[in-house]
């Protein structure tokens, strides 16, 4: 395939299908048009919820959960959504999950007039990481390095240092894990 020699570990199908009101059906002929066009990569998507993972399960190689609990969900939810989760994915399937490394605030609320949020503070993201380990993530994505103001982790030195930690911890312990 001509993508054979991209950087591309991963092609993206769709951001949270369920919340967006993309149907299984519906994301599956996407997933066969780009593996007619790159049949050797890896496809992935993300779900807002561990439960949407019984509908989607079928389609790609890889589902990711994204479940971003602070400030508003207790932490613990997190290794909750991933038993859920769990429970409907194919056997060999992996389940990645994407950790919430950004402010509510940076991006408009659903609800109009309701906004909440700020980044996880240093232990809340470390817990959030092990919790997910914990429940058997195949792996760990962090969301988001890119701000919606045009800055980035890195403009903001305490945000990036929190996420800098974690990751740092987390591959130290790669081996045991």
């Amino acid at each position: 395939a001509a993508t054979t020699r991209w950087p591309v570990a991963a092609w993206y199908l769709e951001d949270e299908p369920d919340v967006n009101r993309v149907s299984p059906e519906a994301l599956d002929r996407k997933s066969r048009r780009v593996r007619a066009w790159d049949p050797e990569r890896l496809q992935t998507f993300v779900v807002g919820q561990g439960s949407a993972v019984e509908d989607y399960a079928g389609v790609g190689d890889v589902i990711m959960l994204d479940w971003y609990p602070v400030p508003h969900l207790p932490l613990r939810s997190v290794g909750e959504q991933l038993d859920i989760a769990a429970e409907f994915l194919p056997r060999g399937k992996p389940l990645w999950f994407v950790v919430q490394a950004f402010d509510w605030r940076d991006d408009p609320p659903r609800i109009p007039g309701r906004l909440i949020g700020r980044f996880p503070d240093y232990e809340e993201m470390r817990f959030i990481s092990w919790e997910a380990v914990l429940h058997g993530a195949d792996g760990l994505f962090f969301f988001r390095l890119n701000r919606p103001n045009g800055t980035t982790l890195f403009d903001t030195p305490s945000f990036w240092r929190s996420v800098a930690r974690v990751t740092s911890e987390l591959k130290a312990m790669k081996p045991v894990i």
